[in-house]
């Protein structure tokens, strides 16, 4: 059988197998000849062999080695296995029972799920994907090629987009086109993603689940603890945080959970905080204690300092490894009622791959989602965060989205924080720690929120209300938006705006906030400070007066992007513009690619990722772009 992918380019299917091979034995290897062979084996430790024809490997354990040849035939991987991943040279993979998982390789594959709750991500390469019956989640990578799904079922599946620069529904949808049957979204970068015999205007944003916005476009900072010093107390009175459970009470364990730490700090006796570059570090070692129980450990929570309904919520940490070792961020309701609970991340020390995203509710089920084959959460620091609305609730892990649920009908209350690192005891959920582990550490780089905003332009609609007017240009397609008379500072979201035309935007005198999408824009900012962040359409920016910030996300940058009008620091006084790239590797930089006197080329080197072309025109004189003008992150 043959299937078109996203480029139209035909992928085939094995043909039928011929010839039989399989083995019980332990540790077996199993070769095939050279024809359509069937290879199995049931032993964990065994090893499949194939040849130069088209392959099939039943498989019932992920751990079961499978070496094909490059070039050998058009073959596939049948797997009972709850995760598969797809082994070099192997065209195709089939999940066979439901409730699974399969990643494809650099290949252009077929993958196929069966009739369950199936995950498929095609990995490099394009990729036809068919999820069969049942809720199906499809994931889809930045940088990995242009996927099509052959059976997305709005309402049903999931697409779960990471690393594109999409952060909202209206962005997503100014990026599909629909051709005859078939739906495309552009995800940027040349990529696409095709969903076949699928309608657009079927699809609502249940069906997508996006990347977290870096920028949080549209939001107010309401909380940010960046750990420059620590304000600390037992009671919580006075300071940002408390270091004992309750509001009002000063609990130093829970005894329920057969917890084995006591949470310490300075004023009972061990201090298990300590500050170091802008980091905290709360120490769980073993020690005296006035329970006696055998670890002294940290807590801190916002009982006394702040809370907040709805919003997000987000902590960069860096946990340990052990086993006993039980770290967490979670939310609690402010009016000291239980539950209802938020657990943003529970992590067990001897499984750090896994993390544990959890609803405590009186008004439904209690559910906890487990994100398994993440990186070691041991190894670096990683994000955590939580999108929680009035509707909907969303975990996300390093940016990506990892699970999502109804908001309960009790989680309509303003909670507080707390980020804690447990020790289990006998009869704990994580199990007792081990004798004689040492110290862990869970060192905590952010705590910050977020409230949703409610004032952002997004059409013609919303222009009059902002002081600015609306002005359909002669073509019918591109227009202007104007507000170089408003009153009040700009926030406006061009993300989804038609791609068809240009899209003009004057700004406003007092300040702008404005997003581009995938539509082109051309931005021109007023006096005062304005922020323009790039989108996957081509932008012309002059931020005109004041100190500027132009922000550009991974994925979001399109070669012809310009900027009119940088204001290098000269350390004079003056104007002073700055470039902000967001969602980039730590060892990303800025390269100088071309040009002499004022107008200059860039671009981003990210690993072995290198972005669109950046021209940025220098307003104040000559000279590249230099630490104090480019900011990551």
């Amino acid at each position: 059988m043959i299937h078109l992918n996203a480029l139209s380019r035909p992928l085939a299917t094995s043909a039928s197998p011929t010839n039989w091979y399989s083995s019980t034995l332990p540790g077996a290897t199993v070769t095939g000849g050279g024809g359509a062979d069937w290879l199995s084996a049931t032993d964990p430790a065994a090893l499949l062999q194939g040849g130069a024809g088209d392959d099939t490997y039943a498989v019932w354990d992920n751990r079961i080695a499978i070496v094909e040849a490059a070039a050998g035939g058009i073959d596939t991987v049948q797997s009972w296995a709850g995760r598969q991943v797809l082994p070099a040279h192997v065209e195709n993979l089939q999940l066979m029972r439901g409730a699974q998982s399969g990643l494809g390789n650099a290949l252009d594959n077929i993958l196929t799920g069966s009739a369950g709750a199936d995950s498929l991500d095609g990995g490099a390469g394009n990729d036809v994907l068919t999820g069969g019956a049942g809720p199906d989640a499809f994931t889809i990578v930045r940088g990995n090629g242009s996927d099509a799904i052959t059976d997305f079922a709005p309402g049903t599946d999931t697409i779960r987009l990471q690393g594109h620069a999409l952060f909202s529904f209206a962005a997503v949808r100014a990026a599909m086109t629909q051709t005859g049957a078939d739906t495309t979204i552009a995800l940027g970068g040349g990529e696409k993603l095709v969903l076949r015999n699928t309608l657009a205007s079927s699809l609502t944003a249940r069906d997508v689940w996006l990347p977290a916005d870096p920028q949080h476009f549209g939001m107010t900072q309401t909380f940010a603890e960046e750990f420059d010093s620590f304000s600390a107390s037992a009671s919580g009175l006075g300071t940002t945080w408390k270091t004992t459970y309750k509001i009002n009470d000063q609990l130093r364990t829970l005894s329920s959970n057969k917890e084995a730490q006591y949470y310490s700090d300075a004023s009972v006796g061990v201090d298990p905080f300590s500050l170091a570059g802008g980091v905290l570090d709360i120490a769980a070692a073993p020690g005296s204690n006035p329970l006696g129980l055998p670890y002294n450990s940290g807590l801190i929570t916002t009982a006394r300092s702040f809370a907040q309904r709805y919003g997000y919520f987000e902590a960069r940490v860096d946990l340990p490894a052990g086993k006993g070792f039980w770290p967490a961020f979670w939310l609690l309701p402010a009016d000291g009622t239980w539950p209802p609970e938020i657990d943003i991340f529970e992590v067990l020390g001897d499984n750090t791959t896994t993390a544990y995203a959890t609803l405590r509710s009186t008004s439904a089920a209690n559910t906890t989602f487990r994100v398994n084959d993440l990186p070691d959460l041991s190894a670096g620091f990683h994000t955590f965060g939580l999108s929680w609305q009035a509707d909907t609730i969303r975990w996300f892990i390093d940016g990506q989205a990892v699970a999502e649920a109804a908001t309960p009908a009790d989680m309509h209350i303003p909670m507080y924080l707390l980020l804690n690192l447990a020790v289990g005891d006998a009869g704990s959920w994580p199990g007792q720690y081990a004798p004689g582990m040492p110290t862990g550490h869970m060192q905590i780089d952010y705590v910050r929120a977020w409230q949703y905003g409610g004032g952002t332009v997004t059409g013609p609609g919303d222009v009059a209300a902002f002081g600015g007017s609306h002005t359909l240009k002669a073509d019918g397609v591109s227009d202007l938006y104007d507000f170089s008379r408003a009153a009040v500072t700009l926030t406006m979201d061009a993300s989804g705006l038609s791609t068809a035309g240009t899209h003009t935007i004057w700004g406003s005198p007092l300040g702008s906030l404005v997003r581009g999408g995938p539509g082109n824009v051309n931005f021109a900012g007023g006096i005062g400070d304005d922020t323009f962040v790039f989108g996957n359409g081509l932008s012309r920016v002059k931020g005109g007066g004041g100190n500027d910030s132009f922000v550009i996300i991974k994925g979001g940058l399109v070669t012809g992007d310009l900027i009119i009008d940088f204001h290098l620091n000269r350390d004079d006084g003056g104007e002073h513009d700055t470039l902000r790239l967001l969602g980039f590797g730590s060892d990303a930089r800025l390269e100088f690619v071309a040009g002499s006197g004022t107008i200059q080329t860039y671009q981003v080197v990210d690993g072995d990722q290198v972005s669109g072309k950046l021209q940025i025109q220098i307003a104040n004189g000559s000279g590249h772009l230099g630490s104090l003008d480019v900011v990551f992150g």
